[in-house]
C-alpha cells in the first residue's frame, strides 16, 4: 500500500491524536510507538495500558461506523509492506518519507502561527506597560520612579 494515494482515514485519525497530544517526537516515531503498543503482548501491562489510553482517545473521535479494528488494520497495512509471494514483511519506506515531509510542513505552519499570535500580544503588552493611563502602565511607572536615584541638588 503506498502513501502516495490520498491519506487513508486510519492515518488521519492517528495524526489527529498526534496533534491533540502535542507530542514532542516526530510523526513517524509516534506511529512506530503506536505499532509497538498495538503488537504488545498481554503480559506487557504498561504497554497495553498506554495502548488502551490512546485507543480510547481515538475511539471517541471515530465516525460513520469506523472502529478501532479497522483503524489498526489500516495502520498495520500502511506501516508494513507485505510480499505474499516471497512470504516477506518489510517496513514501508514511503511512510517514513511522507511523515518527514508532513513534520516539515506542520512545524513550519506551527512557527508561523505562533508568530502571528505572539508578536501582536507582545506589542499590546508593551503598549499597556508604557501607557500611564492603564493600571499596568501606572504601576510600572511608579516602580521605575522608585528605582531612580533621587539626589538633591542645590
Amino acid at each position: 500500500m503506498s502513501v502516495n494515494r490520498p491519506l487513508n482515514r486510519g492515518l488521519s485519525y492517528l495524526i489527529d491524536d498526534y496533534i491533540y497530544t502535542n507530542s514532542k517526537c516526530t510523526l513517524y516515531s509516534y506511529i512506530t510507538r503506536y505499532i509497538d503498543l498495538l503488537e504488545a503482548r498481554p503480559e506487557q501491562i504498561k504497554l497495553r495500558q498506554e495502548y488502551f489510553e490512546i485507543s480510547e482517545r481515538i475511539s471517541n473521535r471515530l465516525k460513520n461506523g469506523y472502529c478501532m479494528v479497522i483503524l489498526n488494520i489500516e495502520i498495520d497495512l500502511l506501516f508494513y509492506t507485505y510480499n505474499l509471494e516471497e512470504n516477506m514483511i518489510s517496513i514501508n519506506k514511503d511512510l517514513k518519507d511522507y511523515c518527514n515531509k508532513w513534520d516539515f510542513f506542520f512545524n513550519r505552519h506551527k512557527e508561523r502561527k505562533l508568530l502571528k499570535v505572539i508578536l501582536p500580544a507582545q506589542k499590546r503588552f508593551l503598549e499597556r506597560l508604557f501607557n500611564p493611563h492603564t493600571p499596568l502602565g501606572y504601576k510600572y511607572g511608579i516602580k521605575k520612579r522608585d528605582e531612580l536615584p533621587w539626589n538633591e541638588s542645590i
